[in-house]
């Protein structure tokens, strides 16, 4: 079984500094939870979305708690995140 790594945390939660128009934003376009950044990459978040340096480490507290990080492999199953195993393949 792969371990949990995200949480259930709204990205609309106020201790993340995100504010009302990028929350809609990232709402927009299907992420919800903070679990569903973990596949970005922060400077994509910075360029793109325009999370500032601030909220973007707010973030990055919050998956690091959670032993998660930016850009890992995870699978989602309903509001968690899961990190997949990487197994040997052999031939």
């Amino acid at each position: 079984m792969p371990s949990l790594v995200g949480s259930e945390m709204c990205i609309r939660d106020s201790s993340l500094g995100i504010t009302p128009s990028i929350k809609s934003h990232l709402e927009s376009h299907g992420i919800l939870y903070i679990g569903d950044l973990i596949h970005l990459n922060e400077q994509y978040l910075m360029e793109i979305w325009g999370i500032g340096p601030v909220t973007l480490d707010k973030i990055k507290t919050k998956l690091n708690e959670n032993g998660a990080w930016f850009g890992m492999d995870v699978i989602r199953v309903g509001n968690h995140w899961y990190r997949r195993k990487q197994g040997l393949i052999t031939d």
